[in-house]
């Protein structure tokens, strides 16, 4: 099999912007045999199963139709992408109350028929909703987890490549913490190529500062010029699902409910980078992050805390 084909059968919940550019990009991957749209929608998820029916003439034999959640109980992997999608000028967390409501009801759905599946979350505010996906399904932690900063790690990576004139691919750095405003980039560690990627910033003219406001901004500056995002998330599912359908044992910052293992940090959704395969995440990868960045992660964390005890009324 040429490598990046992986076999499998994954379902998509939800059918809009994301859920179907997320399919879309999995069949340009050649990720999966066997993918489903489920939605609320019954006639968008058929609209888009059947446009990319279409596309598959022209270059994999996938198949891919629309459903509902009893195509959960032989997924191998279930890809949550419904919510209500963020306005110009709204935080991610001020999704959180709306979208915590709908990731109820897909939890639900998820729990009543998947049997033993992985399931990532890319719906937003991602940390909050990969929370309550995991406690209402009931499906351990390390098999149920969000996209988290990925993504912002992906943004922050082609900053630097973009400052330096050098390929994104070769920028080895993480962002650990919330997938919005308290994200830390851990540049202590960093490099490009081997050389301190932080030395290299400052040396180009610019500094760490800057490019670290560009990442941070990304998100909400593509949604004021086009009202939302879903090529990037799209990719970054792609890649969590090519490590799982794969084996790949893949380093990705994903968000996962915390069990203490980390700075005694617990019943929080947070993100940091893991080894991810088949079984889901498997460890975490131990960054070497200077006091400013563990205290920004614990920070980060700790806003996540306020927004459960909140919105969810957790204690």
């Amino acid at each position: 099999m040429e490598k990046g084909c992986y076999t499998g059968k994954i379902v998509v919940v939800g059918a809009g912007n994301v859920g179907a550019t997320v399919a879309y990009t999995l069949l340009l991957r050649h990720l999966g045999n066997e993918i489903v749209l489920v939605d609320v929608a019954k006639d968008k998820a058929s609209g888009e199963a059947l446009d990319l029916q279409h596309a598959t003439s022209f270059y994999t034999s996938a198949g891919i139709r629309d459903g509902d959640y009893d195509e959960c109980a032989d997924a191998d992997v279930i890809v949550v992408t419904a919510g209500v999608g963020r306005k110009p000028g709204q935080t991610r967390i001020e999704l959180a109350q709306t979208n915590a409501a709908i990731a109820k009801s897909i939890a639900a759905g998820i729990k009543q028929y998947a049997k033993d599946p992985v399931v990532v979350v890319i719906s937003n505010p991602v940390d909050i909703i990969t929370y309550v996906i995991q406690k209402e399904t009931g499906i351990p932690a390390n098999r149920c987890f969000g996209s988290g900063t990925s993504l912002d790690t992906a943004r922050l990576r082609y900053a630097c490549a973009a400052q330096l004139d050098m390929d994104a691919r070769d920028m080895n750095i993480y962002v650990v913490g919330e997938h919005g405003d308290s994200m830390v980039p851990v540049w202590s560690c960093a490099n490009a190529a081997g050389a301190p990627l932080k030395e290299l910033i400052e040396a180009s003219g610019a500094s760490c500062e800057e490019i670290m406001t560009r990442t941070v901004d990304g998100g909400a500056e593509i949604i004021r010029k086009k009202g939302a995002t879903f090529y990037g998330v799209s990719n970054a599912a792609a890649k969590i699902v090519a490590a799982i359908l794969g084996d790949e044992d893949a380093v990705v910052s994903v968000t996962k409910v915390q069990e203490g293992e980390f700075m005694g940090i617990s019943d929080v959704a947070v993100s940091l980078p893991y080894i991810v395969n088949k079984t889901g995440i498997v460890k975490s990868v131990p960054l070497a992050m200077d006091d400013a960045e563990k205290e920004g992660f614990k920070t980060s964390a700790g806003k996540l805390k306020e927004v459960i005890v909140e919105v969810l009324g957790v204690k």
